[in-house]
């Protein structure tokens, strides 16, 4: 065996030389001890067995031919610099020891044969003036150069270039072998890790340039042990192969960082990140498919101290025990809201919804503590199970939009602020929405007032069914100017309206022209007014003594004839300052189709003072009458019924 040393510095030989051990195949080891910088037109030669990168300087390998070069390498010092695709050939292995750098930037295009190399050791942050143990800033696309990686130190690669770059194999026993140490990537082009190759080992994943994860299995991690830390953006490809990443995700950033799914078909829960994801910022989600069964699934807690941000036509869903975010912001696609039974959701402040928001949430707590806008754009919100609560206005609407809320599965949703439907359409485009409630067990409560608003070309439609109930300080039916093209429905089919907190319901001859709905429907489920939180007594914020009772005088309709109109419940004696009432039979009017009546209560006294009834156009005979029992239910009143048609 003849083993060539070249030295610069100590020993000194002819690069005519050099080539010639290289071609004639009699070097079998080549060891290079680089001071400074020397660059070498070389051929590897097929009989090379080894090659040996030291001293500190950098060697840098210029051949215009491709290497036909099959064995070792070994940079233990310095730089070793690879002009051209081929320089290396297909080298069994490289090791890059601490400090060292394997370069392979070059500065030719022309592409010669694809590298391919079965084991890369990295064991360094690389050599002095580089920023990477394995550098790629320029050239053509080396995409699936190595098969396995093995850290034996913390590890950097830095890719300065967008160029295809990186670890990649179809063979299912490829790997990257943390062994506890960190993997970083830096710089502006992408770092592939694809084609069903695996990950394992404790240790960290960092990227702090864009990264790409391809049909990679990381599913063996241990989210105590291995973390991915973004620091850039990571774009994650997803296929049948795909088993759940078992990782923690945190973002170290100020600004939020997308995960990118660009796959053309999407295949369900096979796109799953088990792991936790945290941030001392926000994190942006990105679903760029927008298929039914493409939605990722983030399965593990979250905690951001930042917003929580979904861009790109497709889904996300959550489904861990513990959600935390300063704020939704949805700019495009859907999230899918789906935690365990028992879990607690919360947005701290303002949230913006542009896409479709799916909460499946029984059994679990929901709350977003700021204003939550579903204005933008088409919008839908879908509310099932759990318990939902919203500090701050919920605000409908925006020009030319189409927005939908849908509120049932027993869910409870508390609002302390207003909900407004319709909001801020101040041109032609207009808008149409529609909030239903329904189911039994459903019950939406607004601590203060339901605004609809009419604006040209606007339709806005209130649902309450399938015995839901509905509550609201007061529903205000405000309008801009003269609204002849503006519509208004409010639909009861089988709901119940509780007006709360002694401020009553206005509209129809309680509100002035253009401000009433343009109908107030009850279907053949029947409607229930529920006046029995409404006493003085029960009235937050001092107003104790300034109004006794709720007030409901709403236009009503009634489809058809011989259907139940209305029943009243009013708060029995002892329910003044405890907040029970009685329900009582429906009121029975006879002579009068469509019209409606309950009691009067005297606000000194306490006492029915009379009878209130309401109708909408329906013609009366001379004896109708009206017959509503007392509060207690023990005392029948009847009256007959003189009605100014509303």
């Amino acid at each position: 065996m003849m083993t060539t040393i070249y030295q610069i510095g100590r020993r000194h030989m002819t690069a005519f030389a050099l080539v010639m051990c290289v071609l004639a195949g009699w070097a079998e080891d080549l060891i290079f001890d680089v001071a400074e910088s020397e660059t070498y037109s070389v051929k590897i030669g097929s009989q090379c067995e080894r090659i040996v990168k030291n001293g500190t300087g950098t060697l840098t390998l210029t051949a215009t031919e491709d290497a036909d070069f099959t064995g070792t390498v070994e940079v233990n010092a310095g730089i070793l610099k690879i002009n051209r695709i081929g320089n290396l050939g297909n080298p069994a292995s490289i090791v890059i020891t601490p400090g060292a750098t394997l370069d392979l930037s070059g500065s030719e295009t022309v592409c010669g044969k694809q590298p391919w190399c079965p084991s890369l050791t990295m064991g360094g942050s690389g050599a002095s003036g580089s920023t990477g143990a394995l550098v790629r800033n320029s050239g053509v696309a080396w995409d699936r150069m190595f098969q396995n990686i093995t850290l034996t130190a913390d590890a950097v690669v830095d890719i300065g270039v967008e160029t295809g770059f990186g670890y990649a194999s179809a063979l299912n026993d490829s790997c990257i072998s943390l062994n506890g140490y960190s993997f970083t990537k830096r710089g502006s082009g992408t770092f592939q890790l694809q084609k069903r190759g695996r990950v394992i080992g404790d240790g960290n994943i960092i990227i702090e340039g864009p990264t790409l994860f391809e049909n990679i299995d990381m599913s063996a991690g241990d989210p105590t042990k291995n973390c991915v830390v973004l620091r850039s953006t990571l774009r994650w490809w997803t296929s049948t192969f795909d088993k759940p990443i078992n990782w923690k995700l945190r973002c170290e950033e100020d600004g939020s960082v997308k995960i990118e799914d660009a796959t053309a078909v999407g295949f369900g829960e096979r796109r799953l990140w088990a792991g936790p994801v945290e941030s001392s910022s926000g994190i942006a989600f990105t679903n760029n498919v927008s298929s039914a069964n493409a939605a990722i699934t983030y399965a593990g807690t979250i905690a951001l101290g930042g917003a929580l941000s979904l861009t790109g036509h497709g889904s996300v869903r959550l489904t861990g025990s513990s959600i935390a975010a300063d704020s939704l912001d949805m700019r495009k696609g859907g999230l899918q809201l789906s935690p365990l039974s028992g879990s607690t959701v919360v947005f701290a402040n303002n949230s913006q919804v542009y896409g479709s928001f799916d909460a499946n949430c029984y059994g679990s707590a929901v709350s977003f503590g700021g204003e939550f806008a579903a204005r933008y754009a088409n919008s839908f919100t879908r509310l099932r199970g759990g318990d939902y609560a919203f500090g701050g206005a919920v605000k409908l609407g925006s020009n030319g939009s189409t927005n939908i809320w849908d509120v049932s599965g027993g869910s409870t949703v508390v609002a302390s602020n207003s909900i407004n439907l319709g909001y801020d359409i101040k041109t032609e485009a207009g808008h149409y929405g529609a909030f239903s409630v329904r189911g039994e067990g459903t019950e939406f409560v607004v601590h203060k007032q339901f605004i609809a608003s009419r604006t040209a070309n606007t339709k806005e439609v209130v649902n309450i069914s399938d015995g839901a109930v509905f509550s609201a300080s007061r529903l205000t039916v405000t309008a801009n100017g003269s609204v002849p093209t503006a519509e208004f429905y409010v639909n009861v089919d089988g709901g119940t309206i509780k007006p709360t907190y002694g401020y009553g319901w206005t509209g129809g001859s309680s509100a002035k022209s253009g401000y009433e709905p343009t109908a107030f429907t009850i279907f053949e489920g029947g409607l229930t007014v529920d006046l029995g939180e409404c006493w003085a007594d029960n009235i937050p914020g001092g107003n104790d003594g300034k109004r006794i009772h709720s007030s409901f005088s709403m236009a009503l309709e009634c489809p058809g004839e011989g259907r139940r109109i209305a029943s009243i419940s009013l708060p029995s004696d002892d329910g003044f300052a405890s907040l029970k009432y009685a329900s009582v039979p429906p009121a029975v009017i006879t002579g009068c189709t469509g019209a409606s009546a309950f009691l009067d209560i005297d606000p000194t006294t306490r006492q029915p003072k009379g009878i209130v009834v309401t109708s909408k156009g329906w013609n009366l005979s001379d004896d109708a009458t009206a017959t509503v029992a007392s509060p207690d239910g023990k005392t029948v009143y009847t009256c007959s019924i003189e009605v100014t048609t509303i």
